[in-house]
């Protein structure tokens, strides 16, 4: 039996507890329980003033998008800063839900950085938007980072910001581009107030899209935000469902319905690693290796290659979410992984980098069990890892090998209850990209939990 996503109302990011409508937890062919529809009372919609604009959280990752560049100077140009080189690229992006076009010069000399000029305020005058100097954090690779564009939309100017990047030898004629901006703003509900906030994810300025934004609220607050089910997330007694956003980010409309009078299932859950001989399917998740760590190190094994090659795994809701992986791949000689499995920053400290075992041109390790850090605080999250160097040798694939499980009592009826992360995100609080099973036969065998593909769990939830 599978829980569609909208039944399970609230669930820490650690999976550690779950809460659920009992009314709402169904079959394919009949209602588990039927126990009549309870009714949500004092339902109101109210509207939010986000006030204040930051960079976006690197938790919620990022999308570039990428800009083919031309000679062609855009008719709309009206005046260019003063140039070196002597064939600039021209590009435009399109921001706001009013279709703006902001424009940009890409200023490549022979010698030392380009120049990326961008039209900031709007006014189609590339000569008063700055010296249009940017960064180099390693050779061929140049940024911009927070560039604050004034973007007209529907409900006014606001402020909007991008960050922009390009290899400079791999990709000299293009561009990537991604969106830098949260609103924030505080939803106060009776006297409590939760500090909430909005990021849209198409890099377009418009927040209006719900089904492209992150939203995100301070439960606790603790100053530390995590994302949130829009169509429903529990703040004390209160439902919540984000209904509406203004293209600009700046408002937004929320229903609000009282949970006194709804009865709820708290379940506990635990940590169950060595998943994959029970669950049949899984979503395979990729990282590409960079020559250098994602992050200061405290310390390093004595690697037998000369270039070793990192990975950064991103699990949990926590302060420090990174998970630093180091490839140690010498020729001629048998290769090793190194895993920062308690999360301090030392790979000299968790194990001897051996790979599980090897099939031909596939190494796999198999439950590699993390330290993750949440929000909640430390808790197991369990992995496997694979290197197919002939098939994506700048790569590695990973999936979850780990679920939360648990047990409740229904109708005189023991249940094994099994949450699943699809996404390997190591957060069992995101709902879309999560599952839950009820199993009414309660085994105690692994191997015979039912195995139900996401389609059916769509069709079940």
């Amino acid at each position: 039996m599978s829980v569609g996503h909208s039944a399970v109302v609230l669930r820490r990011s650690d999976g550690k507890e779950l809460k659920i409508p009992l009314d709402r937890i169904s079959t394919a062919d009949q209602e588990f329980i039927q126990s009549g529809l309870l009714k949500q009372l004092d339902r109101q919609t109210i509207g939010v003033e986000m006030t204040s604009m930051q960079e976006v959280d690197k938790r919620w990752g990022y999308r570039p998008v990428g800009l083919e560049l031309t000679d062609v100077k855009p008719d709309a140009l009206r005046s260019l800063p003063e140039l070196k080189s002597k064939t600039p690229l021209f590009g435009e992006i399109t921001l706001g839900d009013r279709g703006q076009k902001v424009l940009l010069i890409l200023d490549a000399m022979e010698e030392g950085l380009p120049r990326l000029f961008i039209d900031r305020n709007g006014d189609k005058d590339l000569s008063n938007d700055g010296d249009g100097k940017v960064e180099s954090s390693q050779p061929g690779f140049i940024s911009a980072s927070n560039v604050v564009i004034d973007v007209a939309y529907s409900t006014g100017n606001a402020p909007y910001s991008l960050n922009f990047s390009q290899w400079t030898k791999r990709t000299p004629r293009s561009i990537s581009y991604r969106r830098n901006t949260t609103r924030t703003g505080v939803l106060r509900l009776g006297i409590k107030s939760y500090p909430i906030s909005i990021t849209e994810g198409a890099s377009t300025g418009v927040f209006s899209d719900l089904e492209k934004d992150t939203l995100a609220v301070d439960r606790s607050g603790n100053g530390i935000s995590t994302v949130v089910d829009r169509e429903e997330f529990i703040l004390g007694e209160v439902a919540c469902e984000l209904s509406e956003v203004s293209p600009d980010g700046k408002k937004l409309k929320i229903n609000l319905s009282s949970l006194a009078n709804e009865r709820r299932l708290t379940v506990k859950l635990s940590a169950l690693n060595g998943l994959m001989d029970s669950v049949s399917f899984y979503s395979p998740q990729s990282l590409t290796l960079t020559n250098e760590p994602p992050f200061p190190l405290k310390a390093e094994p004595e690697y037998r290659s000369k270039n070793p090659r990192y990975a950064s795994l991103v699990l949990g809701d926590g302060p420090s979410g990174q998970v630093c992986v180091a490839f140690d791949e010498p020729v001629g000689d048998y290769w090793r992984i190194f895993v920062d499995l308690n999360g301090d920053g030392d790979l000299t400290n968790d194990g001897d980098g051996a790979w599980s075992s090897v099939d031909g041109e596939t190494l796999k390790l198999s439950n590699v069990q993390i330290n993750v850090a949440y929000s909640t605080g430390r808790s197991s999250y369990a992995l496997q890892l694979y290197r197919l160097p002939d098939r994506q040798p700048d790569q590695i694939v990973y999936h979850r090998d780990c679920a939360r499980e648990g047990s409740i009592r229904i109708d005189g009826t023991d249940c094994r209850i099994l949450v699943l992360d699809n996404n390997s995100d190591g957060r069992f609080d995101d709902l879309e990209n999560s599952q839950l099973f009820i199993d009414a036969r309660n085994s105690s065998e692994q191997n015979s939990l039912p195995t139900i593909g996401m389609e059916q769990v769509k069709q079940l939830g």
